[in-house]
């Protein structure tokens, strides 16, 4: 079960490579007769990355069904005039990066040639999404006189918000689900040439609204930063909360270090009375690694994921061609049409031997938490061991095909489809809190941690539950309610 970083391509500066600069001349050619881009990319090199990612979705990617209104072959055509008429590479990934963001899938996306990232920046203004308003979260004291915490992003370039996510962010972003979306347009609204301008209207908290010129240069200011600090955590990060309640912040299962880090905090954690675990910050990475915490929270079997994924067979898709003519050949037609799977039910795993936490547990979720943290949750769903508290998950997992692109780039298409033991997907909806709590702007700002808060009522809760199988019982039962 061993799966790749959800991490290992730059998620943020993917997709902000062209939105605003897309469609500009930035090398001085003109067509036609320029043969390449300014970093030397050809006509026909252009239209092979193209192709490249259009073969390896065809053949490999697992959720077709989930863009029923994606005709993948016209849209292929319809997308080579667009990659030879851009005039630089930038360009060409920018065109790239939206052919792959119609899939609608977090582990399918391209990835553009780290030489190009120097040529991007955004204000030194953070965003944040809240109930689809975009709010200051963050902000460079130089500015912040300017640009309050808290006051609403309006209007970008005299275009509302809405219509400038949706034209010039949203079609490069590579997600699943709506609220993801939102999530990281957001952080991306501002992002564009390093250096330039942007101007924006804001509507401040007594109801005035202020434009504001801001220039991309946050990675060169100097200054301190205002607000929330970033929410990233290490890998294992652990504390104690009032009343014998153990807070364990898991920051990503990439390194085998957080199954080593976890097991030397487990004398310490057995003397809690109840145990929240923090996921919110966990974009995945091996699903060995969930597998081993969770055998430490359980003396019972427990199961993963579903598996499915594409099956090519040359000759029998040359046989499923007559299927029409010979009924023999007919069970060779899903092979023809490419719709043949290979199916895995969902793997049982023993709880082995080693210390156990059999406490009430409390797992704190959000829309960064993705791929094998998924994978733990479901593992956990599958024992009604844990109540869920926070916001949807990201909605994405499945083992990534990486290969490379012409001019120094890569790419990545999700080739597994993982479900619920019983078929159920997640991926494209996230898998659900037993308790929503979505952090307003007012909690971000006064440093409330509203999530944490609900996931400590809901654990004492559990606590005065009695025997632990009462406890899991409501867990199972509230399970149920929101399938």
């Amino acid at each position: 079960m061993k799966r790749l970083d959800p991490c290992l391509l730059p998620l943020l500066l993917v997709t902000i490579l062209s939105g605003v600069i897309a469609g500009c001349n930035t090398t001085g050619e003109t067509r036609p007769g320029a043969a390449k881009t300014q970093k030397g990319l050809t006509d026909a090199e252009k239209i092979y990355g193209l192709s490249l990612l259009w073969m390896e979705a065809t053949y490999n990617f697992a959720f077709f069904d989930q863009v029923p209104d994606l005709d993948w072959d016209a849209t292929y055509r319809a997308f080579i005039p667009k990659v030879l008429d851009t005039r630089s590479t930038l360009e060409y990934y920018g065109v790239l990066e939206r052919f792959y963001a119609l899939l609608q899938d977090g582990h399918t996306e391209v990835a553009p040639p780290e030489s190009l990232f120097s040529r991007i920046d955004s204000p030194g203004v953070v965003l944040g999404e809240f109930d689809q308003r975009i709010h200051v979260v963050r902000v460079l004291d130089s500015l912040v006189d300017r640009v309050p915490l808290g006051s609403e992003v309006i209007e970008v370039e005299g275009i509302p918000i809405r219509r400038h996510l949706e034209e010039k962010i949203f079609p490069y972003v590579a997600s699943s689900t709506r609220n993801v979306l939102w999530k990281t347009g957001a952080r991306l609204a501002l992002s564009g040439e390093r250096g330039a301008t942007i101007r924006i209207t804001l509507r401040l908290a007594d109801g005035r609204e202020r434009s504001v010129e801001l220039r991309r240069d946050a990675s060169s200011a100097s200054g301190r930063w205002v607000g929330p600090q970033s929410p990233r955590r290490g890998l294992v990060e652990f504390r104690w909360l009032d009343e014998g309640i153990a807070c364990l912040a898991l920051g990503g299962f990439h390194d085998e270090r957080v199954v080593t880090e976890f097991e030397k905090l487990l004398p310490e954690l057995q003397r809690a009375r109840g145990l929240i675990l923090d996921l919110r910050e966990n974009g995945g990475g091996s699903g060995s690694h969930a597998i081993a915490i969770v055998r430490h929270l359980t003396d019972r079997p427990f199961r993963g994921s579903a598996t499915r994924m594409r099956y090519h067979v040359s000759t029998y898709a040359s046989y499923g061609a007559f299927a029409d003519r010979f009924p023999q050949f007919e069970k060779f037609r899903e092979f023809h049409l490419r719709d043949a799977w290979i199916s895995n039910e969902a793997p049982t795993y023993d709880p082995g031997e080693g210390a156990k936490l059999k406490m009430p547990l409390v797992v704190l979720t959000g829309h960064r938490t993705a791929s094998a943290a998924e994978d733990m949750l479901l593992m956990l769903d599958s024992i009604g061991r844990g109540v869920r508290v926070g916001e949807p998950t990201r909605g994405s997992t499945g083992q990534p095909l990486l290969f490379d692109l012409p001019g120094g780039g890569r790419a990545r298409v999700c080739t597994k489809r993982d479900t619920y033991p019983d078929g159920r997907d997640f991926v494209g909806v996230g898998i659900l809190p037993h308790h929503p709590v979505s952090p307003t702007i007012e909690d971000v700002i006064s440093g409330r941690d509203a999530v944490l808060e609900k996931g400590v009522e809901v654990l004492e809760s559990l606590m005065s539950a009695t025997p632990q199988r009462d406890a899991e019982a409501a867990v199972r039962r509230a399970s149920h309610a929101i399938r």
